[in-house]
């Protein structure tokens, strides 16, 4: 038995992404895969997603599609195996994804040779029971970030497609475009933002004791 390393998706994927299971435990496009993942998050991550499930699969658009992937994500048992001629033909591939168990369906040696990561999508959290208790749907809920500077704009912007109530403080406002695009509501008055918050996204720094006071004006199952 090979032991694949572990490997978690959020935040990882930049750039083209093939999905060759039918009903693949990692769902990247709502619209074909169960809408569990807003439809709009490929757009909004920079990705383009060619979905190979066995609904779309078909030998041309595998073959020709192969070629312009950076990650593919392979499912055991489906007719789209990785073959050594696939993975050969695969020239930009950087990651291999496999959602399921076992690893028969890759070329394990092919891959090697050329260099390639083979990893499984799957880590310890898998236990869905185990975590259930800690489950939290984000839709529909107020999020507040304490500053939005770079990385404050990249998780507002991230958080949009799970249809949020978001909000933000900061020293200055966000330009009125970028504002419309996010769909953030600055909050000049921390004190009055953190009430309204169901989780907040703090920053770091020096005088961060100064306002974490405010926590006692949150609703007891914040976060």
């Amino acid at each position: 038995m090979i032991n694949l390393p572990c490997f978690n998706l959020s935040g990882t994927l930049s750039h083209s992404v093939a999905n060759l299971g039918s009903l693949v435990d990692i769902r990247l496009e709502g619209n074909h895969i169960n809408g569990v993942v807003p439809s709009n998050w490929t757009s909004l991550m920079n990705m383009k997603l060619f979905d190979l499930s066995r609904a779309f699969l078909t030998k041309f658009k595998t073959q020709t599609t192969i070629p312009d992937l950076h990650v593919m994500i392979s499912t055991p048992f489906h007719l789209a195996y990785v073959t050594a001629e696939r993975i050969k033909k695969a020239k930009n591939l950087e990651l291999l994804l496999t959602a399921g168990i076992g690893s028969d369906h890759i070329d394990l040696n092919v891959a090697a040779a050329v260099g390639l990561t083979v990893a499984e999508s799957i880590t310890g959290e898998w236990d869905v029971a185990g975590i259930a208790h800690r489950a939290y749907d984000l839709e529909g809920k107020t999020i507040g970030t304490v500053g939005a500077g770079r990385i404050g704009k990249l998780l507002l912007q991230r958080l949009k497609p799970f249809n949020c109530n978001l909000l933000y403080h900061d020293r200055l406002k966000m330009e009125p475009e970028l504002e419309k695009e996010i769909g953030a509501k600055f909050e000049e008055d921390l004190d009055t933002m953190l009430p309204k918050c169901d989780v907040i996204a703090p920053t770091k720094l020096p005088d961060t004791e100064r306002w974490l006071e405010g926590f006692a004006t949150l609703d007891s199952r914040s976060i």
